[in-house]
């Protein structure tokens, strides 16, 4: 159907005379591939040395709507038959499916206890990159999304023929359009450009898809380990290297990266208070019929104290005390954001964090458990609170990455101040005078406008971290991942420049250290060395302190793609799973609490391909329930388009 629509349309635009020629080179191709016949070969080289630029552009458009229509329709194909085949019952779902996996241990007799223990400590990250690859614009993929949307209409069994026909001249609308729309960007994109596509997927999907998600995890407990279904942590959190990824991009700034964690913070708040607008339509709750809890009238108490009552006017009934809470809820919220936003001095009651919005979202829900309100506190009530759990007030953890060489230029500047040949000291000597350094309870002044533009980047980028952690949320930005990493000395610089900047804090009573530092190992050097720079780390003084303050957690980064240009496919990928049987025992040996961030491209190539296989594969030992694995931007579009989100929330 899709391929007789978009006949139709280019027929329409372009003439009967191309439409032949599309079809003539569609047919001849096919034919090629099934009979591999000369002559067929050679008819179809000649047309296509016989055309003229125009017509060879026109006929690339026609393949490349042609293949993202098909696409599009196999995804729908394969969604439709995985609902057929999960008909038939839970025993026929999908493996990698939560329903099976939770059958297979039952069957292996896993117990409730046991996956009570695995739930609470399970931690999966998905983080969006930005990637040149993906050239497709926004606008696109959002036709793509409406084609999608058209095609679930038009499988509805109760259509009418009029209607049917009308879904038709829907798509047939959304192909012309897709025809006559400039495919790729003619003009260069900007950072803020590429977080504005990635903030795309937050907006369509990702908070819809996630209580989806949960619900389907909850259904699929319920026959295997009903007691754990009102039990389930949200171990899902999301990252993103969009904004924040520095390294070889001279455009990423702090200002940028702090532009970034603005937009990604409004758009959060912006979802929940639209959510929390149909919270108050939804909750007419009245005290004159049914009971609330007393900890929810002493909030609200508390929170009319501090603000004038006037701002409620708009409640007609002081009885709909839920409405009333919501009502104080989306002011605190809105008073947040306009407070990191620099609009308004109101001093009102605000929220100094999610974790304040998230408790006053519970103690609705638990007084409408209280209070013969247990269906009442399941739907967008749950949602919300699900998406807060989640995305907080930041939406995605930014992930900071530079290359190491920027802070070695930067540590010996400083370091030149002091007169001190800083670049000329080995790797040991480095490490050495970077550990005094750390442990030393002298301050260090630093003369900035002597600095080159570099260096004073590299501290403006520390202070801006300061300054997320301080104004957006703690889950802001929590790792800064050093590119190639080949020493202790590379680590250590970055826990310096922590130092210098605030975010390590060194007392002889305790140590604050408000960043999470990440060795990211590349070539298949780095990966055969990165045993012996960590276990440098594990044992060295001021690096012990570092982890103490951040409760022995140890992200560790690993590149897929890179160890594969650099030793090819076989070679990395063994190289990889030696890797990190080593350092999960290392780790394991010096009580560190670790995690591994799988640097994955989008092609198999790059590490790609599908990451149920790919986590199937990994070593049994480096598993412990924690696991960061990136979505390059050229396959987010595949993974959260819109047209998926039936596949989310089924699987």
């Amino acid at each position: 159907m899709l391929g007789n629509i978009l006949g139709e349309v280019i027929i329409e635009q372009e003439g009967r005379e191309f439409f032949e020629l599309e079809e003539f080179i569609r047919h001849s191709t096919k034919e090629y591939r099934s009979t591999r016949g000369n002559t067929v070969n050679r008819r179809l080289s000649k047309k296509i040395a016989s055309l003229d630029t125009l017509s060879m552009k026109k006929l690339i458009r026609a393949f490349s709507t042609y293949f993202q229509l098909i696409n599009i329709a196999e995804q729908h194909h394969r969604i439709q038959r995985m609902h057929e085949q999960k008909k038939r019952g839970s025993a026929q779902y999908p493996h990698g499916s939560l329903r099976k996996t939770l059958q297979f241990a039952k069957k292996k007799k896993v117990t409730s206890n046991e996956i009570a223990g695995f739930l609470s400590q399970l931690h999966i990250s998905p983080v969006f990159t930005a990637h040149p690859t993906e050239a497709m614009r926004r606008t696109v993929l959002e036709k793509h999304s409406r084609i999608w949307s058209a095609l679930e209409e038009f499988d509805r069994k109760d259509l009418l023929p009029d209607e049917k026909d009308g879904v038709q001249q829907i798509l047939k609308r959304l192909v012309t359009s897709l025809w006559q729309t400039e495919e790729t960007r003619s003009y260069d994109i900007s950072p803020l450009d590429e977080v504005s596509n990635g903030l795309y997927y937050f907006r369509s999907v990702l908070n819809e898809a996630i209580p989806a998600f949960y619900d389907e995890l909850e259904r699929a407990l319920s026959e295997t380990y009903p007691t754990l279904v009102q039990e389930i942590p949200s171990f899902i959190r999301f990252g993103s290297w969009i904004g924040g990824d520095r390294d070889g991009n001279p455009f990423v700034t702090a200002d940028v990266t702090w532009a970034t964690l603005k937009r990604q913070a409004s758009l959060i708040i912006d979802s929940y208070l639209k959510t929390l607008d149909e919270l108050y339509t939804e909750h007419s709750e009245s005290l004159k019929v049914v009971d609330v809890s007393k900890e929810l009238l002493d909030s609200i108490e508390k929170d009319s104290d501090q603000t004038s009552g006037e701002m409620y006017s708009f409640i007609r009934s002081k009885d709909e005390i839920y409405r009333i809470k919501l009502a104080q809820i989306y002011g605190k919220l809105q008073r947040y954001k306009k407070k990191f936003e620099r609009l308004t001095d109101d001093k009102g009651p605000r929220y100094a964090a999610s974790e304040e919005f998230l408790a006053d979202l519970k103690l609705i829900r638990n007084s409408l458990l209280n209070n013969k309100g247990t269906i009442l506190a399941s739907g967008q009530l749950s949602n919300l609170i699900r998406n807060v759990e989640t995305f907080g007030f930041h939406l995605a953890t930014l992930d900071i990455r530079q290359h190491k060489y920027v802070h070695t230029t930067a540590v010996g500047e400083i370091y030149a101040q002091s007169h001190v040949a800083y670049a000329k000291l080995s790797d040991e000597e480095r490490a050495e005078w970077l550990t005094k350094a750390i442990l030393s309870d002298a301050s260090f002044r630093i003369k900035e406008e002597t600095l080159t533009t570099q260096t004073k980047e590299v501290l403006a980028t520390f202070r801006m971290i300061q300054r997320a952690l301080n104004e957006i949320d703690a889950r802001s930005i929590q790792s800064y991942i050093i590119s190639m990493t080949e020493s202790p000395a590379d680590v250590l610089e970055v826990l310096f420049l922590m130092k210098l900047t605030g975010l390590l804090e060194t007392t002889d009573e305790e140590w604050k250290s408000r960043l999470n530092i990440v060795p990211l190992f590349e070539t298949i050097a780095d990966l055969r060395s990165s045993v012996p720079i960590m276990e440098g780390l594990y044992t060295n003084p001021a690096y012990k302190k570092h982890l103490g303050a951040r409760k022995n957690h140890q992200e560790i980064m690993l590149g897929y793609s890179d160890s594969s240009k650099d030793g090819g496919i076989i070679a990395s990928s063994w190289e990889l799973y030696k890797a990190q049987r080593a350092l999960a025992k290392c780790s394991a040996q010096h009580g560190i609490d670790w995690m591994f961030f799988h640097g994955r491209g989008g092609t198999v190539g790059r590490g790609g391909g599908p990451e149920y296989q790919a986590i199937m594969a990994l070593n049994g030992h480096s598993i412990n329930g924690k696991i960061k694995i990136t979505e390059q931007g050229e396959v987010i579009s595949l993974h959260s388009g819109h047209w998926n989100l039936p596949r989310l929330q089924c699987c």
